[in-house]
């Protein structure tokens, strides 16, 4: 079984990184349902899932579990899948702690939800990244097909908003300063995925092969 270090299989790497994230996602998806807005049950769980940072750790989990099952596992979706989940997560965790994205704190599940969502998970992601792989040769293809599925959640954000009148985020609410503002907020955000994607993929250029072949 490859490893990390001496002690440490790669696969239980991986696992911690999905138990950390989707832990954090049950946490306030639980919040959501038994102290959100009154608009039902269904309504308070989409509207909790609606956001970026439960899509983001919900994409980390997964990916990191399939990881843990098999570590070498690649092919080009996998590898555009793995990318977004480095990328979406750091970008989670870099937008909250700039102050874009913070929030209160009304229970201690919330604290708990909040530091493993938006700090421990991110950090981990990327620690697990580095440490344990995959780091596979990323092509300039990968990185723009990388930037589909955040592109797609802005669409359903806005397209729903326009539907239900209710944004999880003020600058993706056209009546905060219109729709000009929102595209070009999609677009500075766009920027800083593809930014961030061309890094990873010239950092595993420098690093080297995944550790898990070394």
């Amino acid at each position: 079984m490859p490893r990390v270090t001496d002690k440490v299989p790669v696969p239980f790497v991986h696992a911690l990184v999905a138990v950390l994230a989707l832990g954090g996602v049950a946490i306030e998806l639980v919040l959501a349902v038994t102290a959100g807005p009154e608009s039902g049950l269904a309504g308070r769980l989409a509207r909790g899932a609606s956001y970026f940072t439960i899509q983001s750790n919900i994409l980390v989990g997964g990916v990191s579990a399939l990881l843990a099952l098999r570590p070498s596992r690649g092919g080009p979706v996998f590898r555009v899948l793995r990318l977004d989940a480095v990328v979406c997560v750091a970008v989670t965790g870099i937008l909250y702690h700039t102050g874009v994205g913070s929030m209160p704190h009304p229970s201690f599940a919330s604290v708990v939800s909040d530091l493993l969502l938006h700090t421990v998970t991110p950090v981990a992601t990327v620690l697990a990244w580095f440490v344990a792989g995959p780091r596979i040769r990323l092509s300039w293809a990968a990185v723009a097909w990388s930037l589909v599925p955040p592109l797609a959640y802005a669409a359903y954000v806005v397209g729903n908003g326009a539907l239900n009148a209710w944004y999880p985020y003020p600058f993706f609410d056209p009546a905060w300063h219109g729709y000009r503002a929102v595209l070009g907020n999609v677009g500075l955000a766009s920027l800083l995925f593809i930014a961030l994607g061309a890094l990873v993929r010239q950092l595993e250029g420098l690093l080297g092969p995944r550790p898990t072949n070394a």
